[in-house]
């Protein structure tokens, strides 16, 4: 069967590409986000199809304004066909982006899948999606809880235990070596799976600046990184006990990464840090405000919905390492 692949002659042509009529608007939507935030372009966004007009689409994404894709969003073909990923046109769409990718130096290629389905990529089919996945070489390497923060919801929760106070310090180039420091350690000791594998394979220290560049490669507006010290009784500045990185995404604001020394946990420090970030991208007006943890992360669980926020669904992080000589 012949496939031809080319790219999209417009961004309503790909948005209705074996999409439900109810989430053509929504796709649309959301493909103008990423085309206004240098996210994606029309140039990424391809389409297969087969001569008796069987099609798949599927966009690339990057951080904001960067000539290298990172992941790959808005796989959709048609779910029906029990074959599908197979000598099909979504398997001829993989390989072509597989292609693409390794050409740009890519070491690996990513894809997230939301649980259940929800806007804004409305991912419908998921066994076929995790099917498709699996048998094209992807991994399931990370599984989160998503939560949303809700204003309604702060202070629902009451706060156990003593809270010793917490001065936020914007981050300047001076902290560099301090931020990665603490970085490191609280990834040393996290119960996230991206921290133990990044730690394990790459050192801690090299896992935090990999971590941090990740992030600084998305929007983060000035001010908006602090370190946390300790307030001592004579109102002076103590250690570092942690921080907390905002960013924010195409149609998002999340908490980025946030943490605190292993040695100043059980004082709800979590909780002043948490309530910053809120606030910040709460202000900052983003048509949403999401974080992820690990399904097993408990305790960062348990502070999300101390601070405002609830749980709406999960998300399953796909990745693929690439061969260069493939």
């Amino acid at each position: 069967m012949t496939i031809t692949i080319r790219c999209a002659g417009s961004l309503e042509e790909f948005a209705a590409v074996e999409t439900e009529l109810e989430y053509i608007a929504d796709t649309e939507l959301y493909l103008r986000r990423l085309f206004d935030t240098g996210c994606s372009r029309l140039d990424w966004c391809f389409i297969a199809e087969t001569h008796v007009g069987e099609k798949a689409r599927i966009a690339l994404w990057s951080s904001p304004e960067s000539e290298k894709p990172r992941d790959f969003v808005l796989l959709n073909a048609d779910w029906r066909n029990s074959e599908v990923g197979v000598g099909s046109p979504a398997t001829a769409l993989l390989r072509h982006i597989e292609d693409y990718f390794r050409s740009m130096g890519a070491e690996s290629i990513g894809h997230c899948q939301d649980v259940p389905p929800r806007e804004p990529q409305w991912q419908t089919a998921q066994t076929a999606r995790q099917q498709l996945l699996e048998r094209y070489g992807y991994e399931a390497v990370r599984h989160t809880l998503r939560y949303r923060f809700d204003e309604r919801r702060v202070g629902q929760h009451e706060t156990e235990g003593s809270i010793a106070k917490v001065e936020l310090v914007p981050i300047t180039a001076s902290d560099e070596a301090l931020l990665v420091s603490l970085v490191a350690e609280v990834a040393s000791a996290s119960h996230d799976q991206l921290d133990r594998d990044g730690c394990a394979e790459h050192g801690a220290r090299e896992h935090a600046r990999r971590l941090i560049q990740d992030l600084r490669d998305m929007r983060i507006d000035a001010g908006w990184w602090r370190i946390a010290y300790e307030q001592r009784a004579d109102g002076k500045f103590g250690d570092a006990v942690g921080f907390i990185l905002p960013a924010a995404s195409a149609d998002m604001g999340t908490i980025g990464y946030v943490g605190v020394r292993p040695a100043y946990r059980g004082k709800q420090h979590i909780d002043a840090l948490h309530d910053y970030a809120s606030k910040v991208l709460a202000n900052a007006k983003f048509p949403r405000v999401i974080a992820d943890t690990d399904v097993t992360n408990v305790p960062m669980s348990r502070a999300f919905e101390r601070n405002g926020w609830s749980q709406f669904g999960e998300r399953i992080e796909w990745s693929k390492k690439l061969s260069l000589s493939s």
